[in-house]
């Protein structure tokens, strides 16, 4: 194998394990947002036209799933925040950041 065959080989293997690792993010972050749960919980709360908006990074805290989203909250405000929810046991936190 000739040097510009191992090169050439090299950078297959590169752009394999790039496309890989960009696959795992995807499916890892898949799972942290759950805007189902999120609107149930606005809901029971009182909040209604609810948004959700997707995953909020870092937002959360420890939470495993942490949703974005904008409601008009039970005393008519526009309001804006993000469900956190932990996994199995752990209950749903509504964090506001602010009125629209």
């Amino acid at each position: 194998m000739g040097e510009a065959q191992q090169e050439e080989a090299f950078w297959r293997v590169v752009a394999l394990v790039v496309v890989l690792v960009l696959l795992a993010l995807a499916a890892a972050t898949k799972g942290c947002s759950d805007g189902d749960r999120a609107t149930a919980v606005l809901r029971a709360e009182g909040y209604t036209d609810v948004r959700t908006d997707g995953w909020a990074p870092f937002a959360c805290g420890d939470d495993s799933q942490c949703t974005r989203f904008v409601a008009r909250a039970p005393g008519g405000a526009q309001v804006a925040g993000v469900v956190g929810c932990g996994w199995f046991f752990k209950a749903c936190t509504v964090r506001l950041s602010g009125a629209r």
